[in-house]
């Protein structure tokens, strides 16, 4: 029996077929020629969409989806697991057993420790034996891959402690040897006789196919391949995964630029990058002066939002004066995006406004001429003559009649 302790983020069983160069993570794993693939990428429902359209799976129990990925610079989501009950499972077809040779790759996010958690397998029963393929986490968060005849199994368990952080692990068979990697290298390796036998079972995916176990944490890009991958693949696998030289796309839309006002705790807002790897910090500075140099007088870290917006208020107050706002925020490969560069102006302080000529006082004149000016510049004049309402005026200004 067997149990299993991390997040998983992605599970490949692979055929070893001839591979070609790809510029990203899901045309790494296309390449190879899975027999399915599911992306977990989606945002709501109940069914894990096979990428291949062979064998699509089923949520259940509140599998909580749209969560953040493990690809970096990649927009497709993951699913996240409470370590209860939650599960996915994918009907029984023969495109999915296993007979000689067979890949079990996967990315996981561990938030549950101390158990066995499932990962996924064929049938994921918690009986060795009877698993054609499975990966789990053992009680010291350490990965065993299994492997089974219906009688006996071969099983590897991986030296490496997997921690909260994103991973990659795939196991391989190939009815002689079984092969752990962890995070693109080799990690553990046995040998053996044992040869592999299908079974009519569902493939499962986070828990055993009766409960009992459970995985807690987030899982991404599971997928089957039936042959075993080479260790050349395996690593082009992951070091596609974490390539990424995209900076993270962050706006500032609030203040605007040139903008004044008399709010002295005005509110930064914009929106912020979602891809895989970005952070969900975004950082908001505010300098002195019209540029985004020097020292800031104010560094507000706040937390984007679901759908990528963030909005944080400048503490304490301003005092009255131009400066300017630039938003920023880093992704997993240490990129940094910049916003715009907004410059506003904080004034609290009334214009004085002079009238610098005018007709004598009293006049018996039927016109006058006046001339005015102010102290700053502004968006422009009102003038009103007596009781009347303010209009807008130029100077100079004159009446008649």
């Amino acid at each position: 029996m067997k149990k299993v302790g991390t997040v998983l983020a992605l599970l490949v069983l692979t055929i070893g077929l001839p591979s070609v160069a790809s510029s990203s993570y899901r045309d790494e794993v296309i390449a190879d020629n899975p027999v399915s693939l599911w992306r977990l990428g989606e945002n709501s429902g109940l069914t894990a969409a096979d990428d291949r359209g062979v064998n699509p799976g089923t949520y259940a129990n509140g599998v909580v989806l749209g969560t953040s990925g493990a690809i970096w610079n990649d927009a497709d989501r993951a699913a996240t697991f409470d370590g209860v009950d939650d599960q996915l499972s994918v009907n029984h077809s023969t495109t999915l057993d296993a007979t000689t040779g067979v890949t079990v790759e996967v990315w996981l996010k561990r938030s549950k420790s101390g158990v066995f958690q499932p990962l996924v397998g064929k049938p994921l029963n918690g009986q060795s034996r009877f698993e054609n393929y499975s990966l789990w986490l053992n009680t010291s968060s350490r990965p065993v891959a299994f492997f089974g005849n219906q009688t006996t199994f071969v099983s590897v368990t991986g030296t490496t402690v997997m921690d909260t952080n994103w991973h990659h692990l795939a196991a391989t068979y190939d009815n002689a040897t079984a092969r752990l990697y962890v995070d693109g290298v080799l990690n553990a390796s046995a040998t053996s006789t044992v040869q592999l036998t299908p079974n009519v079972d569902r493939l499962f995916i986070g828990r055993t196919n009766s409960g009992g176990f459970s995985f807690g944490g987030a899982l991404d890009e599971a997928a089957v391949y039936r042959a075993a991958l080479s260790a050349t693949r395996i690593r082009a696998h992951y070091d596609s995964a974490r390539t990424d030289a995209i900076a993270p796309a962050v706006t500032l839309t609030q203040p605007p630029n040139g903008s004044i006002s008399t709010n002295t705790v005005p509110t930064f807002s914009g929106s912020a990058g979602l891809l895989g790897g970005d952070s969900a910090t975004v950082t908001v500075k505010v300098y002195p002066g019209s540029t985004p140099t020097g020292t800031p007088v104010q560094t507000r870290p706040t937390t984007r939002q679901s759908n990528g917006s963030y909005s944080v208020a400048a503490s304490p107050a301003l005092a009255d004066g131009t400066y300017t706002a630039q938003a920023e925020q880093r992704d997993d490969a240490n990129n940094l995006g910049l916003s715009s560069a907004n410059t506003f102006s904080v004034d609290t302080t009334p214009p004085t406004v002079t009238i610098d000529s005018s007709p004598s006082d009293p006049s018996n004149s039927t016109s006058a001429n006046f001339t005015f000016s102010a102290n700053e510049s502004l968006g422009g004049f009102q003038c009103r003559l007596d009781g009347g309402s303010f209009t807008t005026c130029v100077s100079p200004k004159s009446y008649s009649g």
